[in-house]
């Protein structure tokens, strides 16, 4: 099976994409999990939580690491308010190298986004949803695609098609904060708010 994006970067520590080698700062780290600023940065201070291990959604880590999880992202949501504003915490989760519901990278990733918006409402319109009360709760869906959302301390989990369009979560978030040109963070690689999320919270953790 061909590496993924995150574990060549793991093993190599840099990222190789379109010409440009970068290798960025990983901003935290814990047992299993790893913070780092996001390509494609929709708006300065987007962060990406990420498991060490090959996972494909958050759903099927191992039940004994979401305790580890939860603290984590409780940590990155109180740095992102404090130096920006409260985050919208999303994944596109896939069950399958088939079933990806909008995930680009076949590697399980949380989405931190400091943003003054609201995506659940939209969302809820569109798929099912339930609100669930912690991170654990995601094991319940991991065969099967879905959406998550976190925001204003509410958590919900949204059934979705096993086809749904690449990055549909990043799309509708960049529409709702005004920055539609960005969404696609293979077109915008958005380095400079990358390098400038880096040294504002190099050290805040």
């Amino acid at each position: 099976m061909e590496e993924c994006a995150f574990c060549k970067e793991f093993r190599t520590g840099v990222i190789e994409l379109k010409e440009i080698v970068l290798k960025r700062k990983v901003l935290h780290e814990s047992k299993h999990f790893v913070v780092f600023p996001s390509l494609g940065q929709i708006t300065e201070g987007y962060l990406l939580i990420v498991p060490k291990k090959h996972h494909l959604s958050i759903a099927s880590i191992p039940k004994t690491q979401f305790g580890e999880l939860e603290k984590v992202v409780e940590k990155v949501k109180k740095v992102l308010a404090e130096n920006y504003c409260s985050p919208i915490i999303f994944e596109h989760g896939c069950a399958s190298e088939t079933k990806r519901a909008g995930c680009c990278i076949d590697h399980a990733h949380l989405h931190a986004v400091p943003a003054k918006a609201s995506i659940a409402g939209e969302l809820a319109r569109k798929f099912k949803s339930s609100k669930i009360k912690d991170y654990k709760s995601l094991a319940l869906a991991k065969k099967k695609p879905y959406f998550f959302v976190e925001e204003e301390g509410s958590k919900r989990l949204f059934q979705i098609p096993n086809a749904v369009p690449s990055q549909y979560i990043r799309k509708l978030l960049a529409f709702k904060i005004g920055e539609w040109l960005k969404w696609d963070w293979r077109v915008y690689l958005g380095i400079e708010e990358l390098k400038a999320t880096e040294k504002k919270l190099e050290g805040k953790f």
